[in-house]
């Protein structure tokens, strides 16, 4: 679990990382969110990239866990193919300067926790995105607890550890 001092100082450091140009309100399909990510990720922008996946990631969630129903292609099978090509690519980057990542994630659940998603209602879905945002946390822990095996595993493989 994240120290206060650690939540809230990457908190207000988070709230500066993604430009509010490139951040609308929680409007639109969490896969307009997915293909925001690649677009910026095919533009070389990893930051911004990174925050449109996890954000994207967190409405996708709350969507599937909102309507089971949902088509596979319109649901998991779009988030896998997503991941396959797009996203593991990105969170070899963004695993890089962990604490980077952290400050994405948290703004993330904040921006989840203060808006409302269009696309999924809260009042019409909260277990959804009760679910969605303890995913989200849980993913924030982890890699919180995990950070000196995710540094040392990169570090086995050659890749860049950023601080």
């Amino acid at each position: 679990m994240l120290s206060r001092r650690l939540f809230a100082s990457s908190l207000l450091v988070a709230l500066t990382v993604a430009p509010r140009a490139a951040v609308a309100d929680f409007n639109g399909a969490p896969l307009d969110d997915l293909k925001r990510a690649e677009s910026f990720f095919r533009d070389d922008k990893y930051d911004l990239a990174t925050y449109w996946y996890y954000r994207g990631h967190y409405r996708m969630t709350a969507h599937l866990a909102a309507r089971p129903a949902t088509p596979a292609k319109e649901g998991a099978d779009a988030l896998w193919e997503f991941d396959r090509e797009t996203g593991d690519l990105l969170r070899k980057i963004a695993y890089g300067n962990i604490q980077k990542l952290l400050r994405v994630i948290d703004r993330v659940l904040a921006e989840a926790t203060r808006q409302d998603d269009a696309f999924t209602p809260k009042a019409q879905h909260p277990a959804a995105h009760a679910k969605a945002l303890a995913e989200l946390k849980e993913t924030r822990d982890r890699i919180w607890k995990d950070r000196a095996r995710i540094r040392a595993d990169r570090e086995r493989s050659g890749l860049v550890n950023e601080r």
